[in-house]
């Protein structure tokens, strides 16, 4: 959370929240899968792509991603 400004931010991210929450509903209804890479937590091209790899392989013997 910023320092400054933190009322604004707060609502700013709760309204984010609300969002992706409603768009990944909607997409799963659709019948797809969502996968969120947060940038802090895969800040490489190849941390992303191990991710995913991991993710999908997992996915293909039928183990459940969380």
């Amino acid at each position: 959370m910023p320092k400054t400004n933190t009322a604004f931010w707060q609502e700013k991210f709760e309204a984010n929240l609300l969002r992706d929450k409603e768009n990944y509903s909607w997409l799963r209804s659709m019948g797809w899968r969502v996968i969120v890479l947060w940038q802090c937590q895969v800040p490489t091209i190849d941390k992303a792509a191990a991710l995913l790899e991991r993710h999908f392989r997992r996915a293909a013997r039928g183990v459940p991603n969380v």
